[in-house]
């Protein structure tokens, strides 16, 4: 017989079943994965632990973080002491750590590690054959898949940075089955591609990644093919493969590692917007230099203009005529204020003169006055 259940009654009910039949604590063994390491230490952990069969997500709350920070690492394999945790809301399991050691190195670790001394011994992340990354290309080409979340990122930061730029995308499985194939044949397309069928129209750099996932859905650009494909190839290459934590080989053979694949479109363009202000910045400050150029020029210009003028031997000429027509009539005009003084004075002794002489007085008729003294007579 059939009993009848809502969500949240059945989700409550294997709740209590697990709580009644499950150890309050556990001890698990497993390779960890998928482990999300946060930006600054002793906060909360977040992974999941596997076998060759099942994965089981897990956290460790960051009171217990602080003495196993250095012992969780990607690919470690380990055992745990914990209690299963179910939230019925969301019917998820999970196990909530308090105490874990490691026991070795997990399988696909141990595979990453030795394939990666033998290609490092082989000189493949030499960084001698390294070829400088263009920060500011024009042609990008993308090695991804189209359902991919990385590629969206990467689109959407080169559109907004750069408007203008050209994306020449190659799509590719990037996990699963035989992806390093596809993901190879991608690199060499792009690398060889001519830009409008011109042979020397080359793209300026090449980004080969994905988003995030687990060491084994990464596990494609660990392959050799890929490793070779990238190191053969004349086009710059940028791997964004995951996050931050996640390594590949792509990583150490690619001529830049960028953390995320929106951090890899960052790093090949210029934002738009900051390079159109810097322009219009630099412009004014030359039109400023311009105008203040040309009126400095104008000012020489001037000077020399009135000091040619000053010295012009006509001008000169003209001037001197002018100082001597003006000193003349300056003599002039003393001569004639002399004149005028000597012709006054000439004058006022002429009436003098005529004044006291005898003939005027004899016009004007004359006495002829005297006195007596002492019985004698004085004129």
């Amino acid at each position: 017989m059939s009993i009848k259940y809502s969500v949240s009654e059945l989700n409550s009910k294997i709740k209590d079943v697990l709580k009644n039949n499950i150890e309050t604590s556990i001890i698990i063994t497993g390779e960890i994965t998928n482990y999300k390491k946060q930006s600054s230490m002793y906060k909360h952990m977040y992974f999941d632990l596997k076998d060759d069969n099942s994965i089981i997500n897990c956290i460790m709350w960051s009171n217990n973080v602080p003495q196993y920070y250095n012992v969780i690492e990607q690919g470690t394999k380990v055992e745990a002491k914990g209690k299963i945790n179910y939230y019925e809301k969301g019917a998820k399991i999970n196990i909530q750590i308090y105490d874990i050691k490691p026991l070795g190195v997990g399988n696909l670790k141990l595979e990453f590690d030795l394939l990666k001394n033998k290609l490092t011994e082989e000189g493949y992340f030499d960084e001698a054959h390294k070829k400088p990354v263009p920060r500011n290309a024009n042609s990008i080409g993308i090695v991804s898949s189209y359902e991919g979340a990385g590629l969206q990122d990467i689109v959407s930061v080169l559109s907004r940075r750069n408007p203008n730029v050209s994306i020449y995308v190659y799509d590719c499985k990037v996990q699963g089955v035989d992806c390093e194939k596809t993901i190879a044949t991608g690199i060499k397309f792009l690398d060889n591609y001519n830009i409008n069928n011109q042979p020397t129209a080359k793209l300026d750099v090449i980004l080969v990644g994905r988003g995030g996932g687990s060491m084994e859905e990464l596990w494609g650009f660990n392959k050799v093919e890929v490793v070779q494909a990238i190191y053969q190839a004349t086009t710059p290459i940028v791997s964004c493969v995951g996050h931050e934590v996640d390594y590949t080989l792509c990583d150490f053979v690619a001529d830049y590692r960028a953390i995320t694949p929106s951090a890899a479109a960052e790093h090949v363009t210029n934002d738009y917007n900051v390079t159109k202000n810097h322009i219009d910045n630099n412009m004014n400050t030359i039109n400023k230099l311009y105008d203040n150029l040309i009126n400095n020029v104008k000012t020489q210009v001037n000077s020399l203009n009135i000091s040619i003028v000053s010295k012009n031997p006509q001008n000169q000429i003209e001037n001197k005529d002018t100082k001597i027509l003006y000193n003349m009539k300056v003599i002039n005009n003393n001569f004639e204020n002399i004149f005028n003084n000597l012709r006054n004075k000439l004058d006022t002794t002429k009436l003098l003169f005529e004044q006291k002489n005898i003939n005027t007085n004899l016009q004007n008729g004359f006495n002829y006055t005297f006195y007596m003294k002492n019985n004698k007579e004085k004129v």
